[in-house]
């Protein structure tokens, strides 16, 4: 196709750790690839709620867990890329 612009899927394959406290504060790396060289107006979030980004490039991007308030057990966990569509989910699970 003429001029088509092809874009890769965001594509989240681990999180480490897989589990941390509901409270917030855990550093969580995540892997992958595709999520862009830059972080741009991307974003991460946690059950919908969104996580400070430490770091982010291309195939690594370091969160802060937030604040989860009342939410326990596996939580999902998404990128959202500063252009394309949203990673697939993968689960982290909280603990009180």
């Amino acid at each position: 196709l003429s001029g088509a612009v092809h874009v890769e899927a965001v594509r989240l394959k681990s999180l480490s750790p897989t589990s941390a406290s509901r409270s917030g504060g855990t550093v969580v790396t995540l892997t992958g690839c595709d999520f862009g060289d830059a972080q741009g107006s991307g974003r991460v979030t946690l059950g919908g709620i969104e996580a400070a980004v430490g770091t982010w490039s291309n195939t690594q991007i370091s969160i802060t867990v937030p604040n989860m308030g009342t939410f326990t057990g596996p939580t999902p966990v998404r990128v959202y890329p500063d252009v394309g569509g949203p990673s697939n989910d993968l689960n982290i699970t909280l603990t009180n």
